[in-house]
């Protein structure tokens, strides 16, 4: 409203004028004489949706009108539901969790926001609505495409957009429907589809369930974000000092069980800090990492193992050995061997994950006396002799 102190005069109203654009010999005009009115219903007395009238507000007292020009805008009648239903949706690219999307719209874009259009008012642009197949009162999401960002991809009547926020790995429906300012059009034919494999989230939990002097058992509980896609675990591991971070070594080799939750990690230093890393693994990669630091305990005293030959070829013998992962020391495990009538011992490199050892480049029809040595790194123990004979 118009303060009183800018009437400059007795008599002010309001001068309110209407008319049907193309109708400028139709003209009507509406007195208001409460300067303090802001808003005015107008019974244009038209059953159009959507129809343009050219309006203009003047103010005067007695004097007269006032001397600048009135501005004028273009309002329009009621709007009603969209009669253009979307066609044709269909999907151009695919990702995990984003998709680019393609509709049909008959209404050209020349044509927006035009009287007498299928939309039935202003284009306010497209709803899309997505959710998890099956499951739509808890999943549904929304996303409305505003028109500005409709109207700059569009080629004819091709309207192309990105669909975010996607879940992994999941079967979806989804529709598309033209928005006006108060109403949604009847949604588009639905479609399915199921979105790519992604990333998968980090473990809910990381822990040690024994530490050693050299080894620590793990234990970890899937992520919360499993969709059946997980392939297996990677570990990895530094040491650290103060604010300093070691070179990553990674345990080999890794986890291929998909429904593994405990894993021993092995090799280690005693009395050594250490940060140690889980990822959970899917085809597309290692998702979001999750760590723990923990201490390895003082060096102990390590346990010989018990082993057995459990087969000999013409050119090697294999070994296999038990020990008590949850022991606290003796976990790094190496093979001595040497001929029956030799003086000196030699080894293989050490075994940190694996219970066995294929020994290779043996001479046929030869005895051979071999020794499991279980050790930390500071002090080692052997186990009993057991000779093997080549074929």
């Amino acid at each position: 409203p118009m303060p009183q102190i800018k009437q400059n005069g007795q008599g002010f109203q309001y001068i309110l004028q209407y008319n049907k654009q193309g109708y400028d010999n139709q003209v009507k005009p509406i007195p208001i004489d409460d300067w303090w009115q802001s808003e005015i219903f107008i019974d244009t007395g038209s059953t159009e949706i959507y129809e343009p009238y050219d309006i203009t507000l003047r103010a005067r007292n007695n004097v007269g009108f006032a001397r600048q020009d009135a501005a004028s805008i273009v309002g329009f009648t009621g709007e009603d539901i969209p009669n253009e239903i979307v066609q044709d949706v269909n999907i151009l690219e695919m990702g995990d969790t984003s998709i680019k999307l393609q509709w049909r719209f008959n209404e050209e874009q020349t044509n927006i926001n035009t009287t007498q259009t299928s939309i039935n008012g202003e284009f306010r642009g497209f709803k899309i609505q997505f959710w998890k197949e099956g499951d739509k009162p808890n999943t549904l999401r929304e996303f409305d495409l505003q028109p500005e960002d409709a109207l700059a991809s569009v080629e004819g009547d091709l309207w192309t957009t990105m669909v975010e926020d996607l879940l992994p790995l999941t079967p979806m429906e989804l529709t598309v429907a033209v928005m006006n300012n108060y109403f949604v059009a009847p949604p588009s034919t639905l479609i399915k589809f199921t979105t790519d494999a992604g990333f998968p989230g980090p473990v809910d939990f990381l822990r040690p369930v024994n530490i050693g002097d050299n080894h620590v058992n793990l234990e970890w509980k899937p992520p919360l974000e499993n969709r059946g896609d997980i392939l297996g675990y990677d570990i990895g591991y530094q040491s650290v000092d103060g604010l300093d971070l070691g070179e990553m070594q990674e345990r080999d080799p890794q986890i291929t069980d998909r429904y593994a939750t405990q894993a021993m990690l092995s090799g280690l230093l005693s009395h050594t800090k250490y940060r140690i890393h889980i990822w959970a693994r899917t085809d597309k990669g290692r998702g979001e990492g999750y760590f723990i630091e923990l201490v390895t305990s003082e060096a102990g005293d390590p346990q010989a193992p018990r082993f057995t030959i459990t087969d000999v070829g013409r050119h090697h013998i294999n070994i296999t050995w038990w020990i008590n992962p949850y022991a606290g020391s003796g976990t790094v495990v190496y093979v001595e061997y040497r001929r029956e009538d030799a003086a000196e011992w030699l080894r293989t490199t050490d075994e940190v994950i694996s219970s066995w050892k294929n020994i290779t480049d043996l001479e046929a029809g030869t005895t051979y006396e071999l020794r499991v040595v279980a050790t930390n790194g500071g002090g080692n123990r052997k186990s009993h002799i057991e000779g093997g004979t080549t074929h």
